[in-house]
């Protein structure tokens, strides 16, 4: 018989680090296994195994009695190395490792079926190399990357930190290659995930692989290169209220895996620029935050008031339907709070200003029944306006 030491799948930050488990099968480090924990079945990965022998004692001081372990799933599941992620990974950031493991470990790998262990790191150069530019020109700079890959029969990984992204990428890069072009992420079924994940890892040819964060997962032998697209968006972080970081768990894979690590962005992060400057990152073009991009731009008029007035003009409202259509994204940055700026009376062409400090007061919520006035300046409003005077305001 003997003592198991776990790590649960679980994302509850209060979970142990390890759990203690007995087993009568033969088990070892690695091993992907079924607990009963808190109630539920779930999956755990087996760090370490004794003998009972030698720990007899302390099992019968214990005040917790023993649970067996419920099954083993999958043999040498994970490779030797990613204990050693895992433990830089929950020092540094201050995670639990059964966290780490649950964010980057999809379900649809937690299976027999699953392809065998977690490939293990080959002789592989670590570097880390920054490519800023506009999206056109960074597609174009990944289109070169993976012909010069191919070329050199080596697989690469991209990964992007939205599925949009993830399709544009999809119908920019797989063109032509779409036998060994392998895409993951939340919106392929388990079932599909796996056999594609399987499928990728055993192909002959060099892949790419396109993906969202928990395809960090992924390696073969041949895989060179990983790139981390839009770098500087913050959908990076999990929202779980932890420090949970996938750039930062991206550059402990890679330099425990030796790839090579590309920072890719329109607009790079701070992080990244310093660390360029300082020499600890490539950097393969300039590092200015400036965009490279033309931009236009042009002055529209309002015009006078008409019976149905409005602040956006047509041509803006055009602009925006069909920025809408394209699925683009817009701002709008408006100057002023409030649905006016100032207000005047239409009878005597008065302003309502502030009594305490003269400042034009600011028209807020009309057409409701709690339409005021404010004033941006002193921030007190005044209720006692007269309705009249509200139905005659411009």
């Amino acid at each position: 018989m003997k003592i198991v030491e776990i790590i649960p799948f679980t994302r509850s930050a209060f979970a142990p680090t390890t759990l203690s488990y007995f087993s009568t099968k033969n088990i070892g480090r690695g091993d992907l296994v079924k607990i009963n924990f808190r109630g539920k079945e779930t999956f755990a990965i087996v760090e370490k195994t004794k003998e009972l022998a030698d720990k007899k004692s302390e099992v019968k001081k214990s005040r917790f009695a023993l649970k067996p372990i419920a099954g083993i799933v999958k043999e040498k599941f994970l490779a030797e190395e990613w204990f050693s992620i895992f433990e830089v990974i929950s020092k540094g950031m201050l995670i639990s490792p059964s966290v780490v493991l649950t964010s980057l470990f999809p379900k649809a790998l937690l299976n027999p079926k699953s392809a065998a262990a977690i490939a293990e790191a080959a002789a592989r150069r670590h570097r880390k190399i920054t490519a800023k530019g506009t999206g056109e020109e960074r597609m174009q700079h990944l289109r070169s990357l993976v012909r010069e890959h191919f070329a050199r029969k080596k697989s690469i990984m991209i990964l992007a930190p939205r599925i949009e992204t993830l399709k544009k990428l999809e119908q920019g890069l797989a063109r032509g290659i779409e036998k060994y072009a392998y895409v993951f992420s939340s919106e392929i079924l388990s079932r599909k995930y796996l056999d594609n994940f399987n499928k990728a890892q055993r192909e002959e040819h060099p892949v790419l692989v396109l993906g969202t964060y928990q395809a960090l997962t992924f390696d073969r032998p041949d895989l060179e290169t990983l790139v981390m697209e839009e770098e500087g968006s913050r959908l990076w972080r999990e929202r779980e209220g932890l420090p949970f970081d996938v750039r930062n768990i991206a550059q402990i894979i890679a330099a425990a895996k030796g790839w090579t690590l590309i920072f890719s962005d329109q607009i790079l992060r701070i992080e990244t620029i310093y660390y360029a400057e300082q020499g600890k990152i490539e950097a393969s073009g300039p590092l200015s935050g400036r965009i490279q991009s033309a931009v236009e731009t042009r002055l529209i008029e309002i015009g006078e008031k008409k019976e149905n007035f409005s602040w956006i003009s047509k041509e803006l409202e055009q602009e925006l339907e069909e920025s809408i259509f394209k699925n683009e994204k817009i701002l709008l940055f408006v100057n002023r709070k409030g649905y006016s700026s100032f207000t005047l009376c239409q009878d005597c062409s008065r302003a309502q200003l502030c009594p305490n400090c003269s400042t034009p007061f600011a028209l807020h919520a009309p057409g409701t029944k709690e339409r005021k006035f404010l004033c941006h300046h002193c921030l007190k409003p005044n209720f006692f306006i007269a309705c009249n005077f509200l139905n005659n305001i411009i």
